[in-house]
């Protein structure tokens, strides 16, 4: 029912009615329904006031602009201060070799760039062989295949030659994996030595925190990596105090377990893990597969699930015990351009969801795994909320050596699990209950949405659940603005949680959203929807999903089940660290050789997270007649800009068209696109052509500018008003014109973006109403800011 794909513009409508034109395609029409796009301001503009008025606050005279300024500055230059202490992150040696320099002493018959390989064939395809080739089986088939090996000039003949290539001559700069008795891991401390020495990286190291301001004069304050934030400066001063100089390596650690299999229930449970010092989108890396056993033959659950989580807490404690004395004292740590400082790696954040957050605290089930609001209070907003009390749980756990009934008894008080040493419980300046962070597809979305609405999908659902909930009857009569006005709130709180970048002014408006909702939550009370709201994921919704597991799940791909495929399923995880070790080690020496061929790169101005995100496809539309009127005033426009609507009407009426087919398409693709446009005009497009060179010849004047290539046959909808008082989103309808669609043709260049329309049902949506018809049938509509994140960001 939903049809996406509106055009926006701020430009005069042709007023014609739609004159038959034949076009020529090839497609089936079946493929085709109606959809709309949104543009940019072509040539010809008028101006069009934008709606002023927005209700995010009930009762208050809140204006949309006002959400518009206050996210204008996100994606400008931050004005930056540095941290007071000059020492902090200051150098102790410079060595004078880089990463490089070092690896070519290591690598053998350096002299010769594509080294070990004997010609760049050699090695063009070695790597195409490890990064995109179909498996080790079909390369050597391939390679059998008669002269092709000698007509290559390869010096390997099948997958295992060249893996003793890989094997024996190309050095391993990250940590090679190691398969103890109850675990397959790194060393921490050396993947972290592997990332931060990594000359990708470089460019983007941050070695002391910072302060960023949107406003030159340093009143409002921008947060996006965390070296932004509060916690890398409290941090830093601790250690200055005991010891000047020092440079802070924030661990951010995430785990989640997951299936390779469709069937057997084959599982994996990885752990990854990146540094603070670059930003968070940048790298993470594998640090080891955790033990999946279900240990069935522990019958008891109550001993079998304690069991479980000791288990956890053993293997990351071995993990990470290397960070505890270098965390505490700092350890000489070198960067690719040979510059070394007194690191001191310290586990800042840990990312997973709500049962590995409870696995990991300690803390019971339907509890909140951070603060100490009791469960009957989780979804209240009144309570004072404060981090659980660090120094008692660990001096409660710390009597499992004097103790055992006291250790329990303690732990009991505590409000945690009295788990045997937690791998937290002696790592420097780690506070575990504030390293936890709020996950956007657990906490909120599979938390709090799915709490409020059966079924699955909760994030698509979300993109359409207000259009869903707009005008619809409630039973007992109740009031439907209530719903709407909850609705509303928890989405723009979703939505604002998800930005990259926050100021203190964003942040208010998480604030206002989390209030609405408040306000407005026990609607789902009165429904039966809900009897309470002592949800472990309320007590998250002041929080920003800063960490959140959006970074590391598409890592269970690359990391994780192509890995298990490429194993012959039996023994898999030492044939899974074998491979990921030759992907590593290709991909390090592909850098290393573009290294060799052009030298350093040039360093890049730093920048916050950039705010504008890549908009969706927008598919075009076959039609089988359009106006050729609309046409020909569209070339007399493009011809004569300077013509009044009444003289492009006259010189439009001699145009005649030299051909009677059109070659049309079925599809364009947006990509980067601004933040913040003045509101327009939107319009279905219903057909997108091209015409030939000889027709742009005849048809448009010669000049320095080029004819168009590619236009859009479109039909117009409404211009913005103001937007709907309960719910916040524009209304539009189609445009007429004596009783026709009015319609233009323009340059595929002045389309924005696709926007999602939302037809008004009513109170009851009529059963004619189909996906395909829906776009005829219905009159009027409302635009969605809730599709995509760019969408809700840039319709405001």
């Amino acid at each position: 029912m939903f049809n996406r794909n509106v055009f926006r513009t701020t430009w005069i409508p042709n007023y014609s009615p739609r004159a038959a034109f034949k076009l020529q395609n090839h497609m089936d029409p079946k493929l085709f329904t109606p959809r709309c796009i949104q543009a940019a301001e072509p040539h010809r503009s008028q101006t069009i006031h934008p709606a002023l008025h927005s209700p995010l606050r009930e009762g208050s005279l809140c204006q949309r602009t006002e959400r518009q300024e206050v996210e204008k500055p996100l994606g400008r230059q931050p004005t930056i201060e540095k941290f007071l202490r000059h020492h902090a992150g200051a150098p102790i040696l410079i060595s004078g070799t880089t990463a490089f320099e070092s690896y070519n002493n290591v690598l053998q018959g350096a002299d010769n760039v594509w080294a070990p390989f004997v010609s760049r064939i050699d090695y063009e395809v070695a790597k195409w062989a490890k990064l995109c080739g179909s498996g080790s089986t079909t390369f050597s088939e391939l390679l059998a295949v008669e002269g092709l090996h000698d007509a290559l000039g390869l010096s390997y003949q099948n997958t295992r030659e060249l893996n003793q290539i890989i094997d024996r001559h190309l050095p391993c700069r990250r940590p090679r994996f190691k398969h103890e008795e109850i675990i397959v891991a790194d060393e921490a401390f050396d993947c972290i030595k592997a990332l931060y020495s990594d000359p990708e990286f470089l460019q983007h190291l941050n070695y002391a925190p910072e302060r960023h301001y949107v406003d030159a004069d340093k009143t409002i304050r921008m947060y996006h990596d965390i070296h932004t934030g509060k916690w890398w400066s409290s941090t830093q001063k601790e250690l200055e105090a005991k010891k000047p100089g020092a440079t802070v390596i924030p661990i951010i650690l995430s785990s989640d377990k997951t299936q390779v299999t469709m069937f057997r229930n084959k599982s994996t449970y990885p752990v990854y893990m990146t540094i603070g010092n670059i930003p968070k989108e940048i790298s993470w890396i594998l640090l080891a597969y955790l033990p999946t056993s279900k240990l069935d033959h522990i019958t008891n659950k109550a001993t079998r699930c304690r069991t479980t989580t000791n288990l956890f807490h053993a293997c990351l404690r071995h993990i990470l015990e290397p960070l505890k004395v270098p965390g505490e004292d700092g350890v000489a740590m070198a960067s690719e351009d040979g510059v070394v400082r007194r690191g001191h790696p310290i586990v800042a954040c840990y990312s997973a969801d709500y049962p590995e957050q409870l696995l990991t605290t300690g803390i019971k089930s339907g509890e909140c795994p951070k603060c100490d609001v009791p469960h009957e209070e989780l979804g209240s907003p009144d309570v004072p909320v404060q981090l659980r009390d660090l120094k008692a749980i660990i001096a409660a756990l710390s009597l499992v050596d004097e103790d055992y009934d006291l250790w329990r008894r303690a732990c009991q008080e505590c409000g945690i699990k009295p788990v045997f040493k937690p791998f937290w419980l002696d790592l420097p300046h780690t506070n575990i209950f504030q390293s936890i962070t709020p996950d956007v597809l657990h906490q909120l979305y599979q938390g709090i949405v799915k709490h409020l609405i059966d079924g699955t999908e909760h994030n698509q659902i979300c993109r359409f659940l207000l259009g869903i909930v707009i005008g619809i009857q409630l039973p007992g009569n109740l009031n439907n603005a209530r719903l709407t006005h909850a609705v509303r709130a928890i989405l723009d709180f979703l939505y604002l949680a998800q930005y990259p970048c926050h100021t203190e002014q964003t942040l208010a408006l998480l604030d206002d959203a989390l209030t609405r909702f408040h306000n407005n939550k026990d609607i789902f009370l009165d429904l039966g929807i809900r009897s309470n709201f002592n949800l472990p994921e309320a007590s998250w919704l002041p929080s920003l999903c800063t960490y959140d597991q959006n970074y590391t799940k598409h890592l269970h791909i690359n990391l994780t089940k192509d890995a298990y495929r490429a194993t012959n399923h039996k023994d898999e995880y030492s044939q899974m660290m074998l491979w990921l070790e030759r992907q590593e080690k290709i991909l390090w020496h592909n850098n290393f050789v573009r290294w060799r061929l052009v030298g350093d790169l040039a360093p890049q101005e730093k920048s916050p997270p950039d705010m504008d995100y890549f908009g969706p496809h927008c598919a075009g539309v076959q039609a089988p007649h359009f106006s050729q009127a609309a046409l020909a005033r569209y070339v007399v426009g493009r011809n004569h800009p300077g013509l009044s609507v009444a003289q492009l009407e006259r010189e439009a009426a001699h145009i005649i068209l030299p051909f009677d087919t059109v070659a049309t398409f079925h599809r364009i693709k947006f990509n980067t696109i601004n933040a913040h446009w003045d509101p327009g005009l939107e319009s279905q497009v219903r057909v997108i052509f091209m015409l030939t060179n000889q027709a742009s010849n005849v048809l448009f004047h010669a000049g320095p500018a080029k004819p168009p290539t590619h236009l859009a046959y479109v039909e117009w909808f409404t211009p913005f008003q103001q937007p709907e008082l309960h719910h916040g989103l524009y209304k539009v309808g189609r445009l007429i014109h004596h009783g026709e669609c009015l319609a233009s043709v323009i340059d595929i260049s002045d389309i924005r973006r696709s926007v999602h329309l939302i037809p008004n049902f009513g109170a009851v949506a009529p059963r004619e109403w189909m996906s395909s018809t829906v776009l005829e049938c219905c009159s009027t509509f409302f635009l969605n800011s809730f599709s995509d994140r760019h969408a809700y960001l840039t319709i405001v």
